[in-house]
């Protein structure tokens, strides 16, 4: 998983199979197991040396064959479209574009995308807003889902290098 700059590491956190009871992706409505998944495992992960409030993790969801996968992406792609009503946060609430994330060779015939969340104040700290960028990959009949999540103050980086681009390559390179 990457950082959000280069001296910012995140260790494992835990692995389950199955689906937590608490949705996934902020905007999920629903288990990845209601839309067609046969299998679902999740792997969260904790900031390295600092203590911090950031999240990340990922949603591996396996489906009975290749059509099935792409319609539960479609699925993931309409929930984001509604997404703004399911953002927590008084004062600030949007809900990004959504972005091709192109795949390298290793990904086979896989399709990519990312978006950003952005949402607040955050309790522990009035100055700061969620970024919480959310990431979708399909490659064959599996799905990943990957989220990066920081409270702050601004998240500025240049197109196309923004860490949930990272973390949707290497996770459809993970599915291929």
């Amino acid at each position: 998983m990457p950082g959000f700059n280069a001296e910012f590491r995140w260790k494992d956190g835990r692995t389950q199979n199955g689906e937590p009871a608490k949705r996934f992706g902020t905007c999920q409505r629903f288990p990845m197991t209601s839309i067609g998944a046969e299998r679902t495992v999740v792997r969260t992960y904790v900031p390295g040396p600092k203590q911090s409030h950031d999240l990340a993790g990922e949603l591996v969801a396996s489906f009975p064959d290749e059509m099935t996968a792409r319609r539960a992406f479609e699925v993931l792609k309409y929930w984001r479209a509604r997404c703004a009503g399911e953002l927590p946060g008084q004062e600030l609430r949007r809900v990004g574009r959504l972005q091709d994330v192109p795949l390298g060779r290793g990904s086979g015939t896989g399709i990519g995308a990312w978006y950003l969340l952005t949402y607040g104040p955050v309790a522990s700290d009035p100055d700061a807003v969620w970024f919480d960028a959310q990431g979708i990959a399909l490659v064959g009949s599996r799905i990943a889902v990957v989220k990066l999540a920081v409270a702050g103050q601004d998240y500025n980086y240049e197109a196309g290098q923004e860490p949930m681009v990272t973390a949707v390559k290497r996770a459809a390179a993970k599915l291929s």
